[in-house]
């Protein structure tokens, strides 16, 4: 289950988890969850988006980055928000490790 503290899976860095949201259907306002399942090469669990190949299984967007543009957590439709990680220095394919996923 994904919640609370986020680290890369080479444990060099954390963060920490300050939303989650799925995305249930088209055209449609995306849902706050308290947790979430992660399924590898899928995505999120009852997400629209979890579908084999896709190349947006999950959206992660920092809380920093929010900020600096004064949005609200979940308003550009990420499934989870972050705090204190560097996201877009991520190479793309980087594994990160959320809760017991």
């Amino acid at each position: 289950m994904i919640r609370g503290q986020i680290a890369f899976r080479e444990d060099t860095m954390r963060g920490t988890i300050v939303r989650l949201q799925l995305k249930v259907a088209r055209d449609v306002s995306m849902r706050r969850a308290e947790s979430m399942r992660a399924i590898a090469d899928l995505g999120i669990e009852g997400d629209l988006n979890a579908r084999k190949d896709s190349l947006r299984q999950v959206l992660l967007m920092a809380e920093e980055t929010l900020a600096m543009f004064e949005l609200e957590a979940g308003r550009v439709r990420e499934n989870i928000t972050t705090r204190g990680i560097d996201l877009k220095s991520l190479a793309r394919g980087t594994r990160l490790r959320a809760g017991s996923a």
